[in-house]
């Protein structure tokens, strides 16, 4: 006499059971891992990288007064952002930011600052500093070179100062220019993602 077995308990239904059993697991192991790391898609999309042009420090006099009224243009993915011009200072501060797009099909290969004297009539070169990108976190934290990707607003991302260098022996330049850069987001964020999404920028 045949023996009578239930539907549910055939060894297909129970393999079938068993591995939805296995996937819920995963499931619910890999959401737990997502909310304890505070899990956001900034590794897989656009980032916003503020840059901050803070303060330059001794600057050439190109004045007749024995100051300048400096300004800085940065360019960064054929876009161009300027400061506003501070009138008669060597030390100009301009507390600026600007905010600019990046995603791994869209990064940029090189930053460029430029200090500009403004005059009635043109604008006289002060100096430039240019900066390959990739490096941009090299010497932010307290000008030691650790390459640490940060939070703009994290407190221990520190600006940092950068001499400003000449187009031909003719310039007169001198002085720094103090820049800050970091990840833009609302919350400062575990600095493990920002290396991660650094990373995909940066391969």
């Amino acid at each position: 006499m045949p023996v009578l077995v239930k539907a549910d308990e055939t060894p297909e239904n129970n393999w079938l059971i068993d591995g939805f059993d296995i996937y819920i697991k995963q499931i619910t192991k890999t959401l737990h891992l997502f909310s304890n790391t505070h899990f956001d898609p900034i590794t897989m999309s656009e980032n916003i990288i503020r840059v901050g042009i803070l303060n330059a420090k001794n600057l050439a006099a190109a004045d007749n007064t024995g100051f300048s009224d400096p300004y800085v243009v940065m360019r960064v993915n054929h876009k161009k952002y300027k400061t506003k011009a501070i009138k008669q200072t060597l030390d100009p501060v301009w507390d600026a930011h600007f905010d600019t797009k990046v995603s791994p099909k869209k990064t940029p290969t090189l930053l460029s600052f430029t200090v500009w004297d403004k005059d009635t009539f043109g604008r006289d070169f002060l100096g430039e500093v240019t900066i390959p990108f990739k490096n941009i976190f090299d010497r932010n934290n307290q000008g030691v070179s650790d390459g640490v990707p940060r939070n703009y607003k994290d407190p221990s991302n520190y600006e940092a100062y950068f001499q400003l260098a000449k187009r031909s022996e003719k310039n007169n330049v001198s002085g720094d220019l103090c820049l800050k850069f970091g990840i833009l987001e609302d919350h400062i964020g575990d600095v493990k993602r920002y290396a991660d999404a650094w990373e995909l920028l940066n391969p």
